[in-house]
This record gives C-alpha cells, structure tokens and sequence, in this order.
C-alpha cells in the first residue's frame, strides 16, 4: 500500500512538473510568435509605403518627352541630348548646342521635379506613416572617353557639368534643391561619374559620335525609409 501511494505521489508531482514545462515552452513560443507576426506586419507595412512612394515618382515615367527610365538600372534620365561642346561642361550658348531648345527642356524638367517632390512632401505632412521617410536626390554627370583624353579630367569634367545643371535651375529658375527648405525631405547631391559608371551608351571602336552621348545626366530619386514605431 504504502508502495502504491509513493508511486501515485511520484506519477502526480511528474505530470505536475510536465504540466508547468509545457506551460512554459506555450508562453515562449506565444511571445516568439507574437514577436514575428509584428516583425512581418512592420514588414508588410514597409512594402505598402514603397510601393506608394514609387507610384508617385511614376510621374516622371509618363512624361516621356522629358524622362526615360532605364529599367534594366532602376533609375532616370533625361529623354533629350544636352550635347556640350568639346571639353565644355558650361550650360551656355557657347558651352552646349542647341542652347535655347536645351534650356527650356531643362527648365520644364526643373519644374517636373519641383511637382513631384511637392507632392512627396503633401503627403509626408498628412500623413504619419511617412513620418520617417525622406529621399535621395543625386544628379549625376557623364563624361565620353575619347582617345587622348585624361581620366582625371573626365571625372572633373562630369561633375562640373552636373553642378553646371544644379547652378542654372538655382539661378536662371529660382530652383535649388539644396535650398533649406528641402532639408526635412530631400538629401542633394551632386556627382560624377566620369568614364565609369554602369549603363554606359556602347558602340564601336573609335566611333566618336556614340560616345559623345556618354556626356549627359543621370537622375536618381531614392527612397531613405526609417525605423516604424
């Protein structure tokens, strides 16, 4: 008898235990769950805003007389030669041809980039989800590669010719994308990429006229998304 009772004792404190050890590892793997679920509805949520913010700067898509996006690199150009004159990085009647074509095609694209962002920071105002979302906006020059030429130079050439495209919207539109008020949202910057950089216009060896087009901007518009509360 007495063993009996030590047995059913014995059977009642493990069953006891077991219970407390399932409990335990339900509570863990409840909290390891719920921590999941959030990670991916923040997740979720990321995508949603992305996708939103994308589909605003699809207004620079539908404007094909001004922009091109190169889908292959995820990015835009401009949809019309700004040809600088050899060596010339100057936006001028004596630095470019076609001068006056070329400076109101670069002034609508101005006023194209101006909407688009106004519109960015409408709903970054209204709405708290966009709260901590600002945006990359790079120019980006291009140099060709002639033979003789100095890479060096090319690389000093490119941004100069990109800083030349920030100096005539500032200036000549009253236009700056580095202005004060474009801080909360928007991060400029200039560059250049020289003879280098992807998505380089190719054609044959020692054709002059394919590579000249190397000498144009690079437009880039990029979403900077920060932490979710």
């Amino acid at each position: 008898m007495k063993k009996s009772n030590f047995f059913w004792v014995s059977f009642s404190d493990l069953m006891t235990s077991l219970f407390f050890v399932m409990l335990v590892l339900y509570v863990v793997t409840f909290a390891i769950l719920q921590r999941e679920k959030e990670r991916i509805e923040i997740q979720a949520d990321k995508f949603k805003i992305i996708e939103a913010v994308e589909k605003n700067l699809e207004e620079l898509k539908k404007n094909e007389s001004l922009f091109r996006y190169e889908e292959a690199y995820k990015r835009y150009t401009l949809n019309f030669a700004v040809e600088f004159k050899l060596g010339r990085t100057d936006i001028s009647k004596n630095g470019v041809e076609n001068y006056a074509e070329t400076l109101k095609r670069l002034e609508d694209v101005a006023y194209q980039l101006e909407e688009v962002l106004s519109k960015l920071e409408s709903q970054k105002s209204n709405n708290i989800a966009y709260e901590n979302i600002s945006y990359l906006l790079v120019i980006t020059g291009n140099s060709s590669f002639l033979e003789g030429d100095d890479i060096k130079e090319e690389y000093l050439r490119s941004y100069k010719r990109a800083y030349s495209l920030y100096e005539l919207w500032r200036d000549e539109f009253g236009i700056d994308f580095d202005a004060k008020d474009y801080h909360d949202l928007i991060e400029f910057q200039i560059a250049g990429n020289g003879t280098g950089g992807i998505g380089r216009i190719k054609g044959k060896l020692g054709d002059i006229e394919t590579e000249m087009k190397n000498q144009r901007f690079l437009i880039n518009i990029i979403p900077k998304i920060g932490e979710f509360n």
